[in-house]
């Protein structure tokens, strides 16, 4: 059982008004929706970029979409000649919360018809091993969902562009997929830290302050970037006279947590949360306390934090979380 490839892109299979994904799916189709294709045909010729593009701002200023011609263009021409040269692409999308995957090799376009459109598109491989777009490894039919992902994968459902490239390792990115794929990489759980690490740093910042509300907590200031290195202050409900002054970061050192705390006296603690990163717990005062969210929920158990969240709590917040990763709301 052998799979390899050369790249891994993200598409975006149509948008919400062609709603065009359960048909591509089935058909094993990799299309693009630009109607101004029709100027460049079923191979990328550079002599006819010009009236592309004339066709292209036509028809984004109908769509009122006219400042992305450029966007537009690069996506297309990344469309037309990834994977030439006999290259093998890897392919992902999402739909309906699942993540599928398939593979083309080469370039070939054609043309066809989408609910009565005219779409340019590429086939996916079909053969005995890999069967067009799936949804599970080459071993069982556990289906992909998108919220049980990596999560620098699950954050290219946000990405703008129909085409986009995976931020992040791509090296460690490729091997995990191509773990996942052959049935030999466990997915995550879908516990929460897969999820909370595709959050945005202001739904992560959303996160955490829904966690510390369900324990009581209420927010007596929002600072945000008025006073470096506070996002909020908040204060027990029981104890007004309180004041924990928070911050909340998705990714940190113990350089920068340093730098962010060393002048937060005026608090009877602060409390740094951050996802991704290393901080090493012993040279840590009492008062100011770096807490990794981690996996299960076990970071709620720190003596220093005496959070505590029951079963309802927890399956409200992650829903909660698979709602901003599956819609990609920022």
């Amino acid at each position: 059982m052998t799979i390899s490839f050369d790249e891994v892109r993200f598409i975006k299979l149509g948008n919400k008004k062609d709603k065009w994904a359960e048909d591509c799916i089935e058909k094993g189709w990799l299309p693009l929706g630009y109607e101004s294709l029709k100027e460049m045909g079923t191979t990328w010729d550079p002599n006819k970029t010009d009236a592309l593009e004339n066709a292209l701002k036509k028809e984004l200023k109908k769509e009122k979409e006219k400042d992305n011609v450029t966007k537009a263009l690069n996506t297309i021409e990344t469309f037309y000649t990834l994977g030439s040269e006999n290259k093998t692409i890897l392919w992902i999308t999402e739909y309906k919360n699942c993540l599928y995957w398939g593979i083309t090799k080469g370039v070939t376009i054609k043309e066809g018809d989408i609910n009565g459109k005219t779409v340019y598109y590429r086939t996916l491989i079909d053969n005995e091993l890999v069967k067009k777009w799936q949804n599970h490894s080459l071993t069982n039919a556990d289906e992909f969902f998108w919220s049980d992902i990596h999560g620098e994968i699950a954050q290219t459902h946000r990405a703008q562009n129909p085409i986009h490239k995976i931020s992040g390792n791509t090296q460690a990115i490729r091997t995990y997929l191509k773990n996942l794929i052959k049935g030999k990489s466990k997915k995550p759980n879908s516990d929460s830290l897969s999820l909370i690490q595709a959050l945005s740093p202001h739904k992560f910042e959303a996160f955490i302050t829904n966690v510390l509300i369900l324990n009581g907590y209420f927010l007596t200031t929002v600072i945000g970037r008025t006073q470096k290195g506070i996002d909020f202050v908040i204060s027990p409900h029981n104890d007004t006279s309180k004041k924990i002054a928070v911050q909340v970061k998705t990714e940190s050192e113990e350089e920068e947590f340093r730098h962010y705390t060393n002048e937060l006296d005026l608090y009877d603690k602060v409390w740094y949360f951050y996802h991704t990163g290393d901080i090493k717990p012993t040279t840590e005062s009492k008062k100011i306390k770096a807490i990794q969210v981690t996996a299960n929920w076990s970071w709620l158990e720190d003596p220093n934090l005496n959070l505590k969240l029951n079963s309802e709590s927890k399956k409200h917040l992650e829903n909660w979380l698979i709602e901003q990763v599956k819609f990609g709301i920022m």
